[in-house]
C-alpha cells in the first residue's frame, strides 16, 4: 500500500493518492502516476529507501530534495 501525502499552502497535510502495488515495478509507476497527476510544485519527497522509490522520485520529479524517512 502506497499512501502519497503532501502540504497544502496552509500547511495542512492533505492524501493525494492511496495505491496498491504488487511488485517493485507497481510500486514505482503508481508514485509517478500519483505525482503527476497532482499540478503541484514538489520541493521536497521523503519517503523509504526503496530502490523503485527512490528511482520513480527520480523520473518523475528530476532534481527534486529526496530525504529518507526512518
Amino acid at each position: 500500500m502506497l499512501i502519497v501525502t503532501g502540504v497544502n499552502a496552509e500547511g495542512q497535510r492533505e492524501i493525494l493518492s492511496i495505491e496498491v502495488a504488487t511488485s517493485e515495478t507497481r510500486l514505482a509507476g503508481a508514485v509517478a502516476f500519483a505525482i503527476r497527476s497532482r499540478t503541484l510544485g514538489v520541493v521536497l519527497v521523503v519517503s523509504d529507501a526503496h530502490p523503485g522509490l527512490v528511482e520513480a522520485i527520480g523520473v518523475t520529479v528530476p532534481g527534486v530534495t529526496w530525504q529518507r524517512c526512518l
